[in-house]
């Protein structure tokens, strides 16, 4: 029988749970890496969403320098549910849109008018099917 000094056996065991981390952490970033890989694909735009996205920009614009405010600052967000937590069936992904506005002058309107301003913003068809948008002014 082999008599160890404590020293060696501490030494001996910190080799091992260094092994042990290294293993799991390891473990743990490959299966961080390939769920992160199939969750991006998953939730991939596709070139029809952002050219759809540029449309329904360009028209929000459009209508905001018809209406006075040219040079508004828009800044669209989008935030996209995984198919499974979207729709029963689990194939359908849904995209919520929040769409920001900022320009000087809608910040100088009273409540009501720019009240009337946003709900003639929500008018705007929106060329994305199955989305949810809207709509808020920044101060």
């Amino acid at each position: 029988m082999t008599n160890y000094s404590l020293t060696q056996i501490r030494t001996r065991a910190s080799r091992i749970m260094f092994v042990l981390l290294a293993l799991i952490i390891t473990l743990c970033g490959i299966s961080i890496q390939s769920s992160g890989k199939a969750r991006s694909a998953q939730l991939k735009k596709e070139p029809a969403d952002i050219l759809a996205e540029q449309i329904y920009r360009d028209r929000l614009r459009e209508f905001l320098n018809q209406a006075g405010y040219q040079d508004s600052g828009i800044n669209m967000t989008s935030v996209t549910v995984p198919p499974d937590a979207a729709s029963e069936n689990g194939t359908i992904a849904l995209r919520e849109y929040k769409v920001s506005i900022y320009h000087k002058k809608i910040n100088k309107l009273s409540e009501s008018d720019a009240s009337d301003l946003l709900s003639r913003l929500v008018m705007i068809e929106v060329p994305m099917e199955g989305c949810k948008v809207s709509h808020n002014f920044i101060n």
